[in-house]
């Protein structure tokens, strides 16, 4: 629903990634964007700490930057994607 919402303006170019890989792909392309992820598992940190390795100068620029909602209620995994990713995480439920 929100995403369909954020299609209608025009300012606003969404796309749906696959991967982890593929996003990064994507946001090496663009300008900037905002990355929205989630992460139910320790698989899934370990993937988004992958795609921070490959997009480390756009995220110095803040050219990218993260939004990741968490189902790990591990506070120091948490804390680790804030800090590794810059990333502002929300814990489920969101």
């Amino acid at each position: 629903m929100a995403l369909e919402k954020l299609n209608t303006l025009e300012s606003i170019q969404v796309a749906e990634c696959s991967s982890s890989l593929d996003a990064a792909s994507l946001a090496r392309r663009l300008d900037s964007c905002l990355i929205v992820c989630y992460v139910s598992k320790d698989d899934d940190i370990t993937m988004h700490l992958m795609m921070q390795k490959l997009l480390k100068q756009q995220i110095a620029k803040r050219k990218v930057r993260f939004l990741v909602t968490s189902a790990i209620r591990d506070p120091f995994s948490n804390r680790r994607l804030g800090n590794e990713l810059g990333a502002e995480v929300l814990l489920e439920p969101v």
